[in-house]
């Protein structure tokens, strides 16, 4: 049962993010066809997908004159055709495709946020973002544009769902007049031994000013909370 569990809930969280993350330092824009170019053309034989993001702080603000509502939240900028491609982000927004969810100045809320402002599809926002996204959101001017919503993600994933929105590239990069992408995302091949993966992790981190990731690095406490509960589970039935 512990296993299966643990199982699940692994899957759970690879299917929503990359297996290998690289970052930019301090959120700075990131050469990002350069960089795919380079590990296309010497480690090809590792790669299933590869993909960029763009992540930045945002302000959500209801536009009932009644009673204005505004949450903090983390805008994630992708390709949706390839994001559709490299992950399962499309199985937890429904059967609408994300290349037609998100056009124009179209996006998709995590559930809990929409519960939390009482939002349904077709409801308008005012997003405060980030001009210089390089920037903390409080340390710079804010511009302010309407949005609209055109659907829900939800992961079954607490700090996804309440805090996660997407748009696409070309809808961010023409409000800031220019491309930011700090992220690219890899997705393994499916065959590779775990010796493999780690030689193929231990070349990344030679690449010079970025960070890499794993996806169980992105989750320290919940993978932590999965080991320790199988050992308290062993423990149990050892008394028995």
């Amino acid at each position: 049962i512990m296993n299966g569990f643990e199982i699940e809930t692994r899957k759970k969280l690879q299917n929503i993010s990359p297996d290998i993350s690289i970052q930019a330092p301090h959120d700075t824009s990131l050469e990002s066809l350069p960089l795919q170019n380079y590990l296309l053309t010497h480690y090809k034989s590792y790669i299933s997908e590869i993909y960029d993001y763009g992540t930045h702080h945002i302000l959500l603000q209801t536009q009932n004159d009644n009673s204005e509502k505004t949450v903090i939240a983390l805008l994630k900028t992708i390709n949706p055709e390839k994001e559709s491609k490299s992950s399962l982000l499309q199985e937890k927004v429904g059967d609408t495709a994300l290349t037609q969810l998100l056009t124009s100045n179209q996006i998709i809320i995590g559930k809990e946020i929409a519960k939390e402002l009482n939002l349904t599809i077709g409801d308008k926002l005012t997003m405060f973002y980030n001009q210089t996204p390089e920037l903390r959101i409080d340390d710079s001017d804010l511009a302010q544009t309407t949005v609209l919503i055109s659907g829900y993600i939800d992961t079954g994933i607490s700090d996804y769902d309440t805090t996660l929105v997407l748009a696409s590239h070309e809808y961010i990069h023409t409000l800031l007049n220019k491309p930011y992408i700090n992220q690219i995302g890899i997705k393994l091949k499916a065959f590779l031994s775990e010796k493999e993966q780690l030689s193929f992790i231990s070349a990344l981190h030679q690449l010079p000013d970025v960070k890499i990731t794993t996806w169980n690095e992105q989750y320290p406490a919940i993978i932590s909370a999965l080991k320790l509960e199988k050992y308290a589970m062993f423990f149990l039935l050892g008394l028995i």
